[in-house]
C-alpha cells in the first residue's frame, strides 16, 4: 500500500520541535475506545484521545499479503483499572483497530495530520496478566 504525509506532517517530522504520539482507535462490541500515548487527552477529528495514565507501547507494523499475517502488538502496562474492565467485558475479535502517528506541540495540540500507521481487524484474544512485582505499593488484588 502506497503511503504519503501531507505536506502538514512533512513540516512536523521534519522540525525537532514537536512530540511523536501514538492515538489508538479500537472498535468492539459496547463502542469504540480512543487512547493516546501522550501525557494528557488530545482532542483531534472530532473525538478526545484518552491518555491512558500508564505506558502503551505500539510495536511496529507486520505487513503481510496474508490477512491473518498483519498486524501490530499492543501492550500497556501500568493502566487505570477501568481500560482493563473494557478490554474484559466487550467482544473484540473481528472489530477494527485504526493506529496514527501524530506529533503534537507543548500545548498538547496536533501539529500535522496524523498518519495511518495501521488499519486492520482484531483476530486474536487480550491477554491481560497481573504481576505483582510491577506494582506500586506493594501487595495485590
Amino acid at each position: 500500500m502506497a503511503r504519503g504525509l501531507t505536506a502538514g506532517m512533512n513540516t512536523a517530522v521534519a522540525g525537532e520541535k514537536a512530540v511523536v504520539v501514538r492515538l489508538v482507535e479500537i472498535q468492539h462490541g459496547g463502542g469504540t475506545i480512543r487512547w493516546a500515548t501522550s501525557a494528557q487527552d488530545i482532542s483531534w477529528g472530532g473525538h478526545t484521545w484518552t491518555a491512558i495514565g500508564g505506558v502503551m507501547n505500539v510495536g511496529g507494523v507486520q505487513e503481510s499479503p496474508d490477512l491473518r499475517g498483519a498486524g501490530i502488538p499492543i501492550e500497556m502496562s501500568g493502566v487505570d483499572g477501568s481500560l482493563v474492565a473494557v478490554i474484559m467485558t466487550n467482544a473484540f475479535r473481528g472489530y477494527e483497530t485504526l493506529v496514527y502517528r501524530a506529533h503534537i506541540a507543548a500545548a498538547g495540540t496536533i501539529v500535522a495530520d496524523p498518519f495511518l500507521e495501521f488499519r486492520g481487524y482484531q483476530n486474536g484474544n487480550y491477554q491481560v496478566t497481573d504481576d505483582p512485582r510491577t506494582e506500586q505499593g506493594g501487595g495485590g488484588t
